[in-house]
């Protein structure tokens, strides 16, 4: 029987819960859907084996195939796919084709940004963002529209790579052909609302962080500005302001006692 996205019903929420996941992955990060001389092929790849197997768990409900395990791949885990359906009914859709299944209900909305940050999230000691190249804005953009309607903080869209930097493509150093686009996401609403990551690693990083910060990336000067003016009586938010830090940094300075970075190694 050829393969057809399940109908948008009450009854098909676990299933239509899966497509969200991996439209996730699809949609702009570590899948990929092509065609390989005579195979149509649906391929997951990740550093994180958790990230790989919980979407190859959603792929393998979402088409109706045997469970695929992940296997180690130059460096990565990977596991792949075949559909003929599959893969001709994804290049005939376009984003808006895709909305119906990811805003389906809140379960499968969170489901797909939960995708989306698994395959190409970055969550470091700082900050969580949601990153893409310049061709991908309309895709950024949604994904960010949806974590408001999830009521997730966000931040602005902003530009954190230029034209012609280096960076890395599956572990491979490459140059930018497309300005880096993203977008922050506050890490406690990542957490309150989505109940975290499948990606391990991340999703590590995601608790420590929302547990409390070790050190943060600013150097002990700007901290010690910052304490001296809220000892003078200013509101941490103008503190900030007036050094030029994020409020949240100049929050874990004075009611965490969180150290910069020199200030944590040395001690």
């Amino acid at each position: 029987m050829a393969w057809s996205p399940p109908e948008l019903k009450p009854e098909n929420a676990e299933l239509l819960k899966d497509l969200a996941y991996v439209l996730g992955w699809l949609i702009k990060g570590d899948g990929s859907v092509f065609k390989s001389g005579s195979h149509f092929v649906v391929k997951i790849k990740c550093k994180d084996y958790d990230a790989v197997y919980a979407a190859s768990r959603a792929l393998s409900n979402v088409l109706g195939k045997k469970f695929a395990h992940p296997r180690r791949d130059e460096g990565f885990w990977v596991v792949v796919y075949y559909s003929k359906a599959f893969v001709l009914w994804w290049k005939q859709r376009e984003l808006d084709d895709l909305k119906p299944f990811i805003e389906f209900n809140d379960d499968t909305m969170k489901e797909f940004i939960r995708g989306y940050l698994d395959s190409d999230g970055s969550v470091g000691n700082y900050e969580v963002y949601l990153c893409g190249s310049e061709g991908h804005m309309e895709i950024l953009e949604y994904a960010r529209h949806i974590c408001m309607k999830l009521r997730l903080r966000v931040g602005r869209m902003e530009f954190y790579r230029g034209l012609g930097e280096h960076t890395t493509n599956s572990g491979k150093r490459i140059v930018a052909k497309e300005r880096g686009v993203r977008f922050a996401i506050n890490a406690t609403d990542l957490l309150t609302v989505l109940g975290g990551l499948r990606h391990s690693r991340r999703n590590n990083r995601l608790r420590r962080m929302v547990k409390g910060r070790r050190w943060t990336p600013w150097t002990a000067e700007h901290r010690e500005e910052v304490v001296k003016l809220v000892k003078a009586g200013l509101s941490i938010k103008e503190a900030a302001r007036r050094v030029g830090v994020p409020y949240l940094t100049a929050y874990y300075w004075i009611r965490k006692g969180t150290k910069t970075w020199q200030e944590h190694i040395s001690r």
